[in-house]
């Protein structure tokens, strides 16, 4: 005979089985863009939401949906304004799982006070 506590233990386990294969195929972004400072900045996408500069300045790594990013923004948390930032073709590669897609370049300020991020560039580690 079965008892309960056997059955919940191996519910328990094939759910954290169940859950450990879906982040396994997981990608990453890892962001290194110059120029943060303590303006508090994020670079949102169009498939993912927004990430926090600031913490990828101290190293956070961040998970991204394996395929291919099409838009990115920048927004500022003063104003919540999005500012389209074109994505190089290096930025336009497919992310399969257990990649990082790692992006660099560095804020910059245009004539008209919008920040834009300068020579930005990606490349697939992985």
């Amino acid at each position: 005979m079965i008892k309960v506590s056997q059955v919940v233990s191996l519910i328990a386990l094939t759910t954290c089985f169940i859950a450990s294969n879906a982040f396994a195929d997981n990608a990453n972004l890892r962001i290194k863009v110059a120029g943060v400072g303590k303006t508090k900045y994020f670079l949102c996408t169009n498939t993912e939401g927004c990430y926090s500069l600031a913490a990828a300045d101290h190293g956070k790594v961040f998970p991204l949906t394996p395929g291919k990013l099409q838009q990115a923004f920048l927004m500022t948390a003063s104003n919540y304004r999005l500012y389209h930032q074109p994505l190089p073709s290096s930025c336009l590669a497919n992310v399969n799982g257990s990649q990082t897609l790692e992006m660099t370049g560095k804020i910059t300020t245009n004539a008209d006070g919008s920040p834009t991020i300068k020579s930005l560039g990606c490349r697939i580690v992985g």
